[in-house]
């Protein structure tokens, strides 16, 4: 038996697990909400639908117990399966999520995107109804220094100024910058205590 990589396994076992979700759905209603909170997804999962059939797709995950999603922008994301929905006015986006019963409050944003048009894409974000905007990482280098970090953060507080003014929260995934290592301290450690919990 040859060996899998741990990155392989969470690739198949995701898939597996969507397409197990999708099959059973139909069948028998969700029960995992003890919370009572709306159950959602992200739509990363699914992109290759969505590049197909948006409201399609959105409609086979409302039908899988799915009453919320979170998106990914169209300029950010465009090689990634998203493109196809920059043909939609965030109105459109909004009302096809409606009809299917599904809403959205946040989506991810490539901090490029961001640096070369903030402003547009809150307008986007406002448009669809969106109340946060999250970016996967704040593109620093993999080995930073110290003043890497303080540089990122503090352009990130800025943008989290912009998005504040018109209601939206900046959110922040954690990808290959924040994970590293600066003086043997992990760079997400250090953002937390340099970024503005306010924002």
């Amino acid at each position: 038996m040859s060996a899998i990589s741990r990155r392989e396994f969470l690739k198949d076992a995701a898939k597996g697990a969507a397409a197990a979700g999708f099959v059973s759905a139909g069948a028998r209603e969700l029960r995992a909400n003890p919370l009572g909170m709306p159950i959602g997804c992200q739509t990363w999962p699914v992109r290759a639908m969505i590049a197909e059939d948006f409201p399609g797709t959105i409609k086979r995950l409302a039908e899988a117990g799915f009453q919320t999603i979170e998106l990914c922008s169209p300029v950010g994301y465009a090689d990634s399966g998203f493109a196809g929905l920059g043909k939609y006015t965030g109105t459109e986006l909004r009302r096809i999520l409606g009809d299917a019963g599904v809403s959205t409050v946040s989506s991810h944003f490539g901090i490029e995107e961001l640096r070369g048009n903030q402003q547009g894409r809150i307008a986007w974000a406002k448009d669809v109804g969106l109340t946060q905007m999250i970016v996967p990482s704040l593109g620093g280098p993999r080995k930073p220094t110290m003043d890497d970090v303080k540089r990122a953060a503090d352009e990130y507080n800025k943008m989290g100024e912009q998005a504040a003014k018109a209601g939206i929260q900046q959110g922040l995934h954690n990808e290959d910058f924040e994970l590293s290592m600066v003086d043997g301290k992990r760079t997400y450690d250090l953002l937390l205590d340099l970024l503005d919990p306010k924002l």
